[in-house]
Protein backbone atom coordinates (compact mmCIF):
# COMPACT_ATOMS: atom_id res chain seq x y z
CA UNK A 1 0.00 0.00 0.00
CA UNK A 2 1.61 3.40 -0.77
CA UNK A 3 2.47 5.82 1.72
CA UNK A 4 -0.10 8.02 2.92
CA UNK A 5 1.53 11.03 5.32
CA UNK A 6 0.04 14.14 6.80
CA UNK A 7 1.02 15.86 3.47
CA UNK A 8 -1.43 14.00 1.44
CA UNK A 9 -4.22 15.33 3.73
CA UNK A 10 -5.38 18.91 2.85
CA UNK A 11 -5.51 19.57 6.59
CA UNK A 12 -2.07 19.18 6.55
CA UNK A 13 -1.26 21.67 3.63
CA UNK A 14 -3.93 24.35 5.98
CA UNK A 15 -1.49 23.99 8.71
CA UNK A 16 1.66 24.65 7.02
CA UNK A 17 -0.10 27.66 4.34
CA UNK A 18 -2.52 29.17 7.51
CA UNK A 19 -0.08 28.79 10.45
CA UNK A 20 3.60 28.35 9.86
CA UNK A 21 3.57 30.46 6.34
CA UNK A 22 5.41 33.59 6.88
CA UNK A 23 2.79 35.66 4.49
CA UNK A 24 0.19 33.18 3.28
CA UNK A 25 -1.28 35.39 0.84
CA UNK A 26 1.23 34.17 -1.22
CA UNK A 27 0.16 30.89 -1.43
CA UNK A 28 -1.83 29.80 -4.54
CA UNK A 29 -3.69 26.32 -4.65
CA UNK A 30 -3.59 25.03 -8.30
CA UNK A 31 -6.53 22.08 -8.23
CA UNK A 32 -6.56 19.57 -11.51
CA UNK A 33 -10.23 18.60 -12.33
CA UNK A 34 -11.02 16.05 -14.71
CA UNK A 35 -13.57 16.52 -17.54
CA UNK A 36 -16.36 15.67 -14.74
CA UNK A 37 -14.80 18.64 -12.84
CA UNK A 38 -13.59 16.19 -9.95
CA UNK A 39 -10.54 17.26 -8.59
CA UNK A 40 -7.71 15.05 -9.39
CA UNK A 41 -4.50 16.62 -7.55
CA UNK A 42 -4.09 20.04 -5.50
CA UNK A 43 -0.95 21.31 -5.39
CA UNK A 44 -0.23 24.28 -3.01
CA UNK A 45 1.96 26.60 -3.93
CA UNK A 46 4.41 29.72 -3.09
CA UNK A 47 6.84 31.39 -4.63
CA UNK A 48 10.48 31.47 -3.36
CA UNK A 49 13.93 32.33 -4.64
CA UNK A 50 16.73 28.94 -4.80
CA UNK A 51 20.19 29.57 -5.23
CA UNK A 52 21.72 27.85 -8.29
CA UNK A 53 25.59 28.38 -9.31
CA UNK A 54 25.83 32.37 -8.37
CA UNK A 55 22.50 33.40 -9.42
CA UNK A 56 19.39 33.23 -7.23
CA UNK A 57 16.11 31.94 -9.63
CA UNK A 58 12.64 32.53 -9.01
CA UNK A 59 11.05 29.14 -8.59
CA UNK A 60 7.60 27.57 -7.56
CA UNK A 61 7.34 25.40 -4.34
CA UNK A 62 5.33 23.73 -1.80
CA UNK A 63 5.00 25.79 1.23
CA UNK A 64 7.94 25.21 3.35
CA UNK A 65 7.90 23.12 6.51
CA UNK A 66 11.47 22.98 7.98
CA UNK A 67 10.74 19.68 10.19
CA UNK A 68 8.98 17.96 7.74
CA UNK A 69 10.94 14.46 5.89
CA UNK A 70 9.23 14.97 2.74
CA UNK A 71 7.11 16.79 0.29
CA UNK A 72 4.12 15.99 -1.77
CA UNK A 73 1.27 16.58 -3.41
CA UNK A 74 -2.43 15.73 -3.04
CA UNK A 75 -3.68 13.05 -5.45
CA UNK A 76 -5.34 10.19 -5.89
CA UNK A 77 -2.98 6.88 -7.16
CA UNK A 78 -5.03 6.59 -10.28
CA UNK A 79 -3.93 10.01 -11.70
CA UNK A 80 -2.70 9.83 -15.53
CA UNK A 81 0.25 11.94 -14.62
CA UNK A 82 1.08 11.83 -18.34
CA UNK A 83 -1.85 13.80 -18.69
CA UNK A 84 -1.85 15.91 -16.21
CA UNK A 85 1.54 17.22 -15.90
CA UNK A 86 0.56 19.65 -19.01
CA UNK A 87 -2.11 21.04 -17.85
CA UNK A 88 -0.10 21.95 -15.01
CA UNK A 89 2.59 23.42 -16.47
CA UNK A 90 0.58 25.40 -19.00
CA UNK A 91 -1.29 26.85 -16.09
CA UNK A 92 1.81 27.85 -13.92
CA UNK A 93 3.22 29.10 -17.09
CA UNK A 94 0.53 31.99 -17.40
CA UNK A 95 0.82 32.63 -13.48
CA UNK A 96 2.32 35.23 -11.68
CA UNK A 97 5.16 35.55 -10.27
CA UNK A 98 6.47 34.27 -13.70
CA UNK A 99 9.20 31.86 -12.57
CA UNK A 100 11.11 29.21 -14.91
CA UNK A 101 11.16 26.07 -11.87
CA UNK A 102 8.94 23.88 -10.44
CA UNK A 103 11.03 23.06 -7.18
CA UNK A 104 9.02 19.61 -5.49
CA UNK A 105 11.34 19.15 -2.39
CA UNK A 106 12.47 15.90 -0.27
CA UNK A 107 10.00 13.81 -2.79
CA UNK A 108 9.94 10.03 -2.67
CA UNK A 109 10.19 7.55 -5.79
CA UNK A 110 6.91 6.27 -6.37
CA UNK A 111 5.11 9.28 -5.08
CA UNK A 112 2.53 11.71 -7.07
CA UNK A 113 4.73 14.36 -6.94
CA UNK A 114 7.40 12.01 -8.33
CA UNK A 115 5.13 10.66 -10.42
CA UNK A 116 4.50 14.32 -11.41
CA UNK A 117 8.19 15.10 -12.17
CA UNK A 118 8.76 12.65 -14.45
CA UNK A 119 6.46 12.93 -16.48
CA UNK A 120 7.87 16.50 -17.63
CA UNK A 121 10.69 16.25 -20.01
CA UNK A 122 13.95 18.22 -18.83
CA UNK A 123 13.09 17.37 -14.93
CA UNK A 124 16.45 17.28 -13.18
CA UNK A 125 16.71 15.80 -9.46
CA UNK A 126 19.17 16.35 -6.81
CA UNK A 127 19.57 13.43 -4.06
CA UNK A 128 18.94 14.29 -0.68
CA UNK A 129 19.63 11.85 1.90
CA UNK A 130 17.40 9.25 3.29
CA UNK A 131 14.37 8.99 5.34
CA UNK A 132 13.91 6.34 8.00
CA UNK A 133 10.43 4.96 8.74
CA UNK A 134 9.34 1.45 10.11
CA UNK A 135 6.90 -0.91 8.88
CA UNK A 136 4.32 -0.98 12.36
CA UNK A 137 2.19 -4.20 10.82
CA UNK A 138 3.77 -6.38 12.19
CA UNK A 139 3.92 -7.43 15.46
CA UNK A 140 6.17 -5.08 17.94
CA UNK A 141 8.09 -7.83 19.38
CA UNK A 142 8.86 -8.66 15.72
CA UNK A 143 9.74 -5.02 14.91
CA UNK A 144 12.02 -5.21 18.21
CA UNK A 145 14.03 -8.48 17.50
CA UNK A 146 14.91 -6.99 14.71
CA UNK A 147 17.84 -4.79 17.22
CA UNK A 148 20.84 -6.26 18.34
CA UNK A 149 20.28 -7.91 22.11
CA UNK A 150 23.04 -5.75 23.52
CA UNK A 151 20.29 -3.00 22.63
CA UNK A 152 17.51 -4.13 23.85
CA UNK A 153 19.16 -4.77 27.45
CA UNK A 154 19.78 -1.28 27.51
CA UNK A 155 16.37 -0.75 26.93
CA UNK A 156 15.46 -3.09 29.99
CA UNK A 157 18.15 -1.57 32.28
CA UNK A 158 16.91 2.30 31.07
CA UNK A 159 13.41 1.06 32.30
CA UNK A 160 14.96 -0.39 35.20
CA UNK A 161 16.91 3.07 36.01
CA UNK A 162 14.56 5.25 35.65
CA UNK A 163 11.69 3.07 37.50
CA UNK A 164 13.94 2.83 40.96
CA UNK A 165 14.06 6.31 41.06
CA UNK A 166 10.71 7.52 40.53
CA UNK A 167 7.25 5.97 38.79
CA UNK A 168 7.53 6.86 34.81
CA UNK A 169 4.22 6.72 32.75
CA UNK A 170 3.68 7.25 29.46
CA UNK A 171 1.10 10.23 28.21
CA UNK A 172 -0.31 10.64 25.00
CA UNK A 173 -2.29 13.91 24.06
CA UNK A 174 -4.53 14.20 21.32
CA UNK A 175 -7.16 16.49 22.46
CA UNK A 176 -6.80 20.73 21.87
CA UNK A 177 -6.45 20.98 25.28
CA UNK A 178 -3.82 18.47 25.81
CA UNK A 179 -1.78 19.25 22.69
CA UNK A 180 -1.85 22.96 23.87
CA UNK A 181 -0.36 21.63 27.47
CA UNK A 182 1.93 19.13 26.26
CA UNK A 183 3.39 21.34 23.82
CA UNK A 184 4.17 23.53 26.56
CA UNK A 185 5.93 20.77 28.29
CA UNK A 186 7.86 20.22 24.95
CA UNK A 187 9.00 23.68 24.52
CA UNK A 188 10.39 23.60 27.92
CA UNK A 189 12.23 20.30 27.94
CA UNK A 190 13.67 21.43 24.74
CA UNK A 191 15.52 24.59 26.27
CA UNK A 192 16.95 22.71 29.10
CA UNK A 193 18.53 21.24 26.40
CA UNK A 194 21.70 22.25 24.12
CA UNK A 195 19.69 23.67 21.75
CA UNK A 196 18.64 26.23 24.35
CA UNK A 197 22.21 26.26 26.34
CA UNK A 198 24.24 26.72 22.97
CA UNK A 199 21.10 28.68 20.58
CA UNK A 200 22.05 25.91 17.85
CA UNK A 201 19.45 24.21 16.18
CA UNK A 202 15.95 25.01 16.28
CA UNK A 203 15.18 25.80 19.84
CA UNK A 204 11.25 27.16 20.14
CA UNK A 205 11.46 29.11 23.19
CA UNK A 206 14.12 31.51 21.35
CA UNK A 207 11.96 32.39 18.63
CA UNK A 208 8.74 33.34 19.67
CA UNK A 209 6.94 34.07 16.06
CA UNK A 210 8.18 30.67 15.26
CA UNK A 211 6.89 28.84 18.40
CA UNK A 212 3.70 30.87 18.12
CA UNK A 213 3.06 29.52 14.43
CA UNK A 214 3.76 26.32 15.60
CA UNK A 215 1.70 25.95 18.14
CA UNK A 216 -1.36 27.39 15.88
CA UNK A 217 -0.85 24.25 13.53
CA UNK A 218 -0.17 21.83 15.96
CA UNK A 219 -3.73 23.01 17.68
CA UNK A 220 -5.35 23.04 14.04
CA UNK A 221 -4.00 19.64 13.11
CA UNK A 222 -5.05 18.56 17.10
CA UNK A 223 -8.81 19.46 15.62
CA UNK A 224 -8.90 17.53 12.62
CA UNK A 225 -7.43 14.28 14.83
CA UNK A 226 -4.27 14.24 13.22
CA UNK A 227 -1.89 15.54 15.52
CA UNK A 228 -0.58 13.83 19.09
CA UNK A 229 2.30 14.57 21.55
CA UNK A 230 3.34 11.96 23.41
CA UNK A 231 5.28 12.23 27.04
CA UNK A 232 7.26 9.98 28.79
CA UNK A 233 6.47 11.45 32.13
CA UNK A 234 8.61 10.41 35.62
CA UNK A 235 6.44 11.80 39.05
CA UNK A 236 5.26 15.02 37.69
CA UNK A 237 8.53 16.02 35.25
CA UNK A 238 8.47 15.49 31.46
CA UNK A 239 11.65 13.74 30.77
CA UNK A 240 11.22 13.52 26.75
CA UNK A 241 8.95 14.34 24.64
CA UNK A 242 7.83 13.33 21.02
CA UNK A 243 5.68 15.08 18.82
CA UNK A 244 3.59 13.56 15.78
CA UNK A 245 1.94 13.83 12.77
CA UNK A 246 -1.15 12.09 11.27
CA UNK A 247 -1.64 10.90 8.19
CA UNK A 248 -4.16 8.14 6.49
CA UNK A 249 -1.83 5.38 6.91
CA UNK A 250 1.64 6.60 8.09
CA UNK A 251 2.59 9.02 10.99
CA UNK A 252 5.32 11.57 10.71
CA UNK A 253 7.19 12.29 13.60
CA UNK A 254 7.82 15.92 13.33
CA UNK A 255 10.52 17.07 16.29
CA UNK A 256 11.21 15.02 19.53
CA UNK A 257 13.47 16.53 22.61
CA UNK A 258 14.48 14.86 26.03
CA UNK A 259 16.01 15.81 29.68
CA UNK A 260 19.75 15.13 28.79
CA UNK A 261 20.67 15.05 32.48
CA UNK A 262 19.14 11.05 32.47
CA UNK A 263 21.02 10.23 29.24
CA UNK A 264 22.48 7.49 30.63
CA UNK A 265 18.75 5.99 30.94
CA UNK A 266 18.03 6.52 27.14
CA UNK A 267 14.94 8.57 27.42
CA UNK A 268 14.46 8.99 23.93
CA UNK A 269 14.97 5.70 23.15
CA UNK A 270 12.30 4.55 25.65
CA UNK A 271 9.60 6.89 24.95
CA UNK A 272 10.77 5.66 20.65
CA UNK A 273 9.67 2.56 22.13
CA UNK A 274 6.45 3.17 23.70
CA UNK A 275 5.59 5.30 20.45
CA UNK A 276 6.18 2.23 18.39
CA UNK A 277 4.17 -0.22 20.11
CA UNK A 278 1.65 2.13 20.15
CA UNK A 279 1.77 2.06 16.05
CA UNK A 280 2.10 -1.71 15.93
CA UNK A 281 -1.18 -1.84 17.86
CA UNK A 282 -3.11 0.50 15.34
CA UNK A 283 -4.37 -1.63 12.45
CA UNK A 284 -4.67 1.51 10.01
CA UNK A 285 -1.20 2.37 11.02
CA UNK A 286 1.65 0.85 8.44
CA UNK A 287 4.61 2.93 8.78
CA UNK A 288 5.98 5.61 11.26
CA UNK A 289 8.22 8.15 9.47
CA UNK A 290 11.30 9.35 11.19
CA UNK A 291 12.51 11.24 8.94
CA UNK A 292 16.45 11.86 8.88
CA UNK A 293 17.38 11.02 12.75
CA UNK A 294 19.50 8.36 11.67
CA UNK A 295 22.71 9.80 14.02
CA UNK A 296 21.01 8.17 16.65
CA UNK A 297 17.88 5.79 15.04
CA UNK A 298 20.42 3.86 13.77
CA UNK A 299 20.58 1.69 16.80
CA UNK A 300 16.19 0.88 15.45
CA UNK A 301 17.35 -0.68 12.44
CA UNK A 302 15.10 1.12 10.49
CA UNK A 303 14.42 0.98 6.99
CA UNK A 304 15.80 3.50 4.74
CA UNK A 305 13.93 5.00 1.38
CA UNK A 306 15.75 8.04 -0.92
CA UNK A 307 14.53 10.69 -1.03
CA UNK A 308 15.50 13.57 -3.68
CA UNK A 309 14.15 17.09 -5.11
CA UNK A 310 13.11 17.42 -8.33
CA UNK A 311 13.47 20.47 -10.53
CA UNK A 312 10.61 20.64 -13.08
CA UNK A 313 11.12 23.30 -15.95
CA UNK A 314 7.99 25.40 -16.98
CA UNK A 315 9.12 27.48 -19.61
CA UNK A 316 11.13 26.59 -22.81
CA UNK A 317 11.96 30.43 -23.43
CA UNK A 318 15.03 31.87 -22.04
CA UNK A 319 13.79 31.33 -18.92
CA UNK A 320 13.58 27.82 -18.82
CA UNK A 321 16.59 27.33 -20.54
CA UNK A 322 19.07 29.70 -18.13
CA UNK A 323 17.03 27.68 -15.48
CA UNK A 324 17.85 24.01 -16.56
CA UNK A 325 21.20 25.58 -17.51
CA UNK A 326 22.04 26.63 -14.00
CA UNK A 327 21.18 22.96 -12.96
CA UNK A 328 23.39 21.35 -15.17
CA UNK A 329 26.54 23.84 -14.20
CA UNK A 330 25.41 22.37 -10.69
CA UNK A 331 25.60 18.46 -11.90
CA UNK A 332 21.86 18.15 -11.24
CA UNK A 333 21.30 14.70 -13.15
CA UNK A 334 18.02 13.93 -15.32
CA UNK A 335 15.32 12.47 -13.84
CA UNK A 336 16.22 8.72 -14.16
CA UNK A 337 13.63 6.45 -15.47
Amino acid sequence: MPAAGPHHSFSYHEALIHDLSPDPTLVSIVCLRDEQGMARAILPLEPARRRLSRLNVAVWQVPEDPDRSTSDVIAGPDVDWAAAAPTLVACLRRARPRVGLLALDRVRRGSPAWLLARAIAGTRVVAEGELHRFRTEQPFDQLLAATSASFRKNLRRGWRRLSHEAPVRHEIARQRHEVEDAFERFVELEAAGWKGRERRGTPLLSRPAVRERFRRALLRLADAGQCEIHLLVQTDACIAARILILGRNEIYAAKSTYAEALSASSPGHLLLERVLFECCERPSIASLNLGSEAHWSAAWCPETEPIATAYVPLTGGMLGRTAIGLLAIRGIAAAPD
